[in-house]
């Protein structure tokens, strides 16, 4: 959103024949117009200030100085002056609206511009303005709840969420986003009651569902949990996906059950490295010391440097008795250790 330039010759008009109106000194205006067109905003906000001290129900100053500070990113102070402006005057209501949008838009989209360079502190600064200056609009606190979450500060951002719901009971991308800061701080049952919430009105939001399932399997719901985790492979069969509910399987101890998700992801990862270490793992739990060295070779055949890997290597080998290839293994671990 940007001020359109009718709006903007709308306010200076205002401005300028409520100046005529008002009857204030020629020079002290003139000065206060020179320094406003060459956006010396200190010396318009003394002259201004200075003014208003000595004609305190000047309306047309009060907008003034109300610009001014918004163009100074002086936010506490542009909203006292324009709180202080409409009771002066019912005509001075439309104006001191048209001031407080123009702000809130003016800072929410700098507010988008920061979060889009990743200068979220920036982003903070300019999305807490845009939510001072309107402060019922449920964006402006979902956006700075964006800035805080991705700054890790996560009690804030949950605040601000609160705010956006509050304002916007049904926002879906709210509830996923709150839901993900309960999570991180381990409320589970509140993160699942959001989770629900959104899977009630769109059953296949994976990243709900997933959320859900990681909160079950939390709270030790494992039923809930694997549900989850089923349908969640049932819609978006991803390396990721399908890691996760072998993982799950793993903590359980379902090995083999582990072991066929952990197969069907390495099928489609790209990066399939952590995926050979998961399943050379869980067939050492099964004691299958075969299948489990086939998978240490294959990790550190991509990765001849991974000394964990060897190691494991190593055990599978004297598991099996093939002395020749422990003692290259050994060989290799000793030559990896020396150079690190």
């Amino acid at each position: 959103m940007v001020l359109a330039k009718g709006h903007r010759k709308i306010l200076s008009e205002l401005l300028i024949s409520g100046l005529v109106i008002s009857g204030c000194a020629a020079s002290r205006f003139q000065s206060i117009e020179l320094a406003m067109r060459q956006q010396n905003w200190p010396k318009a906000q003394h002259d201004l200030e200075e003014h208003i001290r000595e004609n305190p129900r000047d309306g047309e100053a009060h907008l003034l100085l109300a610009e001014v500070y918004g163009e100074s990113n002086l936010i506490p102070q542009l909203q006292r002056t324009l709180e202080t402006l409409r009771p002066l005057s019912p005509r001075y209501i439309k104006p001191a609206e048209f001031l407080a949008k123009k702000y809130w838009i003016k800072n929410f989209n700098l507010g988008v511009r920061h979060f889009q360079l990743r200068e979220f502190n920036e982003a903070i600064k300019r999305f807490q303005f845009a939510a001072r200056m309107d402060s019922a609009n449920a964006e402006s606190w979902r956006r700075l709840g964006d800035a805080l979450f991705m700054t890790a500060r996560y009690y804030e951002a949950k605040k601000a969420y609160v705010q956006a719901l509050e304002k916007e009971a049904e926002n879906l991308t709210v509830k996923n986003n709150l839901a993900e800061i309960y999570f991180i701080e381990k409320q589970y049952a509140k993160a699942i009651e959001l989770c629900s919430d959104i899977l009630l009105v769109k059953s296949r939001e994976l990243n709900a569902l997933r959320r859900r399932a990681y909160c079950y399997d939390a709270l030790g719901k494992l039923a809930e949990a694997e549900m989850d985790f089923k349908l969640a492979v049932e819609l978006n069969p991803t390396s990721e996906t399908l890691a996760s509910f072998g993982l799950f399987y793993f903590r359980q101890r379902e090995y083999r059950k582990a072991i066929e998700q952990f197969v069907r992801a390495e099928k489609t990862s790209a990066n399939p490295t952590v995926l050979y270490r998961y399943l050379g793992e869980a067939h050492w739990r099964l004691r299958d010391y075969k299948a489990m060295a086939a998978w240490y070779q294959k990790l550190v055949h991509s990765h001849p440097d991974d000394l964990l890997g060897w190691k494991n290597l190593a055990l599978a080998y004297e598991a099996l008795g093939q002395k020749e290839l422990l003692a290259q293994a050994r060989n290799q671990i000793n030559k990896i250790s020396s150079t690190n």
